[in-house]
């Protein structure tokens, strides 16, 4: 007979809101070479930066009240896997912005 541990939720949304405010902030160190370079579509990593740390920062608020929580194992694998997942979502916004792709499938397999 086994018993089933329910997964913190709060935790995972947390590490998720912080990798999301990491990738927005490597996001927002390519704006001066999008400028520099007169992209194209030279707002399009600015306003996925944005997005993305704006998401990032909403899910680290929501969570903030659970401090001193630890994940599990199991925990930690649903972490890695949903952070490649949301990672390669926020990370082929610019590539929908900028309309370089035609649709979301090739943006996320780009970014992945």
């Amino acid at each position: 007979m086994s018993t089933t541990k329910k997964i913190n939720l709060p935790i995972l949304l947390r590490v998720q809101g912080y990798l999301l405010l990491i990738e927005g902030l490597f996001m927002t160190a390519v704006i001066p070479m999008t400028y520099f370079h007169h992209g194209i579509n030279a707002f399009s990593i600015p306003f996925s930066a944005l997005i993305t740390v704006l998401t990032g920062f909403i899910l680290c608020f929501s969570t903030r009240g659970r401090k001193g929580q630890r994940l599990t194992a199991q925990e930690g694998v649903i972490t890695i896997s949903l952070s490649w997942v949301v990672l390669s979502i926020f990370g082929g916004l610019p590539f929908l912005l900028s309309k370089s792709v035609p649709n979301f499938t090739d943006a996320f397999f780009e970014a992945l």
